[in-house]
């Protein structure tokens, strides 16, 4: 039985590893790509902003400050688009991220963000 790249299983099975890296390289830093996102979403081009923002909340490079960014902008997109429980996962996304960044003592802010969160369960 032949192994390593001579077994044809295990070579169709490298092009799963292999491939998303390689575009990820391709398409280029987040930055860019996040704000390609936000030129397509200006251009009333929501579909595609959506898609791009789907890639950028799953690439492994991304910040807290960009995965927060991506998360806000696609929330107000899938809420242009009627997509209302996407929406508020989005936005339920970003007020947990701000929730664990945050780090003040003060108790009105605290207090703010739980109402928050109460009022989008």
């Amino acid at each position: 039985m032949p192994t390593g790249f001579a077994n044809p299983g295990y070579a169709r099975g490298m092009h799963v590893l292999v491939l998303p890296l390689l575009l990820a390289a391709a398409q280029g830093s987040v930055a860019e790509r996040l704000d390609a996102a936000r030129a397509m979403a200006d251009a009333l081009d929501y579909v595609e902003a959506r898609e791009a923002l789907l890639e950028i909340r799953t690439d492994e490079r991304a910040t807290e400050d960009e995965l927060f960014t991506a998360h806000l902008l696609a929330g107000e997109i899938d809420r242009i688009l009627e997509r209302d429980v996407e929406a508020r996962m989005h936005f339920y996304w970003v007020l947990r991220a701000r929730e664990r960044t945050t780090q003040s003592s003060s108790r009105a802010i605290h207090r703010r963000w739980r109402r928050r969160r109460r009022r989008l369960c």
